[in-house]
């Protein structure tokens, strides 16, 4: 669910769906043409069934979180989102593409079109302090499956933004607002004291 696509274990794995890539014999022979030594033993696995980074869905169900807890262990599809509060809008999209544009710790920039109304669910961890901004802006942000971030768009083409905004960031840069400004204005106080000292004829004599 979290578009986890590649896995590395210490040991071979059987019984599953994942795909193995590389193993210990190929990465070993490239470490060492790389001059490293002391390779640990790694498995390198494809997981085919990983969600996309980033994907569109008009197919949503609202649920309490405790259905959702519950719901996610058989859940295994991307056609289907979980949230906790109804959505704001009609969802009629039918077909449409999705695509990260740019990626930083703080900051994920999304560029998506569709032909109807869906949701937008990103395969990032929902933490408080991350803001949606839609073409500019802010817009509800949308818990999905629990554990992912998701935000409602209407038809056409759309740039959405995710920023990191946690309260101490905001309390922070109002702090650094009142302190700019009560320098500016010390300064300021300050010039003009000067100036009327100098102007002022019973200073001079």
């Amino acid at each position: 669910m979290l578009g986890v696509k590649y896995i590395l274990t210490s040991t071979e794995v059987e019984g599953t769906k994942l795909l193995l890539v590389a193993n210990y014999e190929d990465i070993e022979m490239y470490c060492h043409n790389m001059g490293m030594v002391n390779v640990p033993s790694v498995f390198v696995y494809e997981n085919p069934d990983a969600f996309p980074r980033v994907y569109l869905t008009s197919s949503v169900e609202t649920v309490s979180r405790d259905e959702t807890l519950r719901a996610l262990n058989t859940y295994d599809s991307e056609d289907i989102a979980l949230v906790e509060e109804d959505i704001p809008g009609i969802l009629d999209y039918r077909s449409g593409v999705a695509k990260i544009k740019s990626y930083s710790p703080n900051r994920i920039a999304i560029e998506a079109e569709l032909d109807g109304s869906g949701l937008l669910v990103l395969s990032e961890v929902w933490y408080p302090g991350w803001k949606a901004f839609v073409d500019g802006k802010e817009t509800e942000a949308i818990r999905t499956n629990y554990l992912l971030r998701g935000v409602y768009l209407g038809p056409g083409l759309h740039n959405v933004e995710w920023l990191f905004r946690p309260a101490s960031w905001l309390y922070g840069r109002y702090v650094s607002l009142i302190t700019m400004s009560l320098s500016v204005v010390l300064i300021a106080s300050r010039l003009l004291l000067r100036r009327t000292k100098r102007e002022d004829p019973a200073h001079n004599r």
